[in-house]
């Protein structure tokens, strides 16, 4: 499991295309109402790493842009990207995607949503 991370104390700045994806980009007034709603929070995403690829895989895809990650794309539409911390937590005896649901389950059960780049449990 990993998270990204952003200082909430500055305000955030969006860009309206997406460089990662073929998809349309997401409309900035509804990215800023979601990272409003949630309010100073450090949290914009949560992600889970499968053993096929790993942390290194799924880190490395995020930090190059990479298309093989658009879980997380409006973080890319977030113009301080280069300012962005991942940091993560081994669970060797947990399934990935049980963890993912029980962290994000917990987020929106405390910030009554997701975190800013996840839209969906």
């Amino acid at each position: 499991m990993y998270a990204v991370l952003r200082d909430p104390t500055v305000n955030p700045v969006f860009l309206t295309t997406n460089p990662i994806t073929r998809r349309p980009p997401y409309v900035v007034e509804r990215l800023r109402d979601k990272i409003e709603r949630l309010g100073e929070q450090s949290i914009v995403y949560l992600g889970k790493a499968d053993p096929a690829d790993g942390i290194r895989g799924r880190l490395g895809a995020l930090s190059r842009k990479s298309s093989a990650h658009t879980g997380g794309r409006a973080l890319w539409q977030l113009a301080d990207t280069e300012n962005l911390l991942a940091t993560w937590h081994e669970t060797p005896h947990r399934l990935s995607a049980e963890m993912e649901t029980e962290w994000l389950g917990a987020f929106k059960e405390a910030h009554g949503d997701y975190p800013f780049a996840n839209w969906r449990g």
